[in-house]
């Protein structure tokens, strides 16, 4: 992203939270979305499935511990993360990133 703001490289596959406040300011141009309809966040923004038929591309977040993590800390973990993702607040700001 830095050499991208910078003009060292022309083109970069980002997601949308790493990009958004930049395509919102103005400092980057946003060619497209790789989802399978326009974002809601950029609605000017067309999907690339719009001009490249059948394209998607889509990511995931994963939480990872090391091997030997005790399972009380790994139950403890889902229960928080899962309480979390319940929230509307933290649901409203995850949604307002991309």
């Amino acid at each position: 992203m830095p050499d991208l703001l910078a003009g060292q490289v022309q083109f970069y596959f980002s997601p949308m939270a790493q990009a958004i406040e930049y395509v919102g300011d103005g400092r980057l141009r946003a060619l497209g979305v790789t989802t399978a309809t326009r974002s809601d966040l950029l609605p000017d923004v067309p999907a690339i499935g719009e001009f490249v038929p059948g394209f998607l591309a889509i990511g995931w977040y994963g939480i990872c511990v090391p091997r030997d993590t005790p399972t009380a800390i790994i139950e403890e973990l889902s229960t928080t993360i899962i309480a979390g993702l319940a929230d509307k607040n933290l649901e409203t700001r995850l949604l307002a990133l991309g």
